[in-house]
């Protein structure tokens, strides 16, 4: 287990602006994350080729001392990876991302498309889009985006990939998560670390919630999720 939670902590490090988070901001999330009560007594003195605790300001910063490449890799790309191998044992050939084409196939009702930057797709129960609306899903889907691991820095926010990209921060973020989720004040604090404009993404995907029906908090991020449609 204490493997898993020390690659979960270097790739949350590895998605935040300067590779670094407040400890008091993962304090605020170690039960959702599975670490221990005092994992900056316990945990992060044993690892310290991978973290190191500084003052930045006043204020005791986490900070990631080496980047693993090889943890550089969004939950989706591994499970991709992991199809695509499992296909190739069972000799039934590889995995081709071919796009979405409406010559070759008619539009998918649930919305899935399987492609390199592609999600899965959840729609509410009772949700009937039209094929214009589906149309614009296949589109979505096969917009490319940056890595989560890249800097947020380097994005604008207006851009279509810099807002694909914040969905897929939040889906990796998540996924970190022993049950998949956060409050919506979890959330929060850890945004602003994370990116500017994912921060402010997520706060309109809030509000939207909140407007249309009373949620309770705990209750707020797996809407947020069926609402963005992405499974983890």
């Amino acid at each position: 287990m204490e493997p898993i939670l020390v690659r979960n902590l270097r790739k949350l490090l590895m998605m935040s602006l300067d590779c670094r988070v407040p400890l008091e901001k993962i304090e605020f999330i170690e039960s959702e994350l599975g670490l221990p009560r005092d994992f900056n007594q316990s945990l992060i003195p044993k690892y310290p080729e991978f973290f190191s605790v500084k003052d930045v300001n006043g204020r005791p910063y986490l900070h990631l001392e080496s980047w693993d490449s090889s943890l550089a890799s969004t939950t989706r790309k591994v499970k991709l990876q992991n199809l695509a191998a499992a296909a190739a044992e069972k000799d039934k050939g590889s995995l081709h991302f071919t796009g979405y084409n409406k010559k070759e196939a008619k539009v998918s009702r649930d919305g899935d498309f399987f492609g390199p930057f592609a999600f899965e797709l959840n729609f509410p129960t009772g949700f009937r889009p039209n094929t214009k609306y589906l149309e614009e899903v296949h589109k979505w889907q096969k917009l490319p985006f940056p890595s989560p691991y890249l800097n947020g820095r380097r994005f604008e926010p207006v851009d279509p990939k810099a807002r694909k990209r914040a969905v897929a921060v939040l889906h990796d973020l998540l996924s970190l998560t022993m049950e998949k989720r956060m409050s919506s004040a979890q959330l929060d604090a850890f945004m602003q670390s994370i990116s500017y404009h994912v921060n402010c993404c997520f706060a309109w995907l809030r509000i939207m919630v909140s407007s249309i029906s009373p949620i309770k908090e705990q209750e707020v991020l797996y809407s947020l999720r069926k609402l963005m449609m992405v499974q983890i």
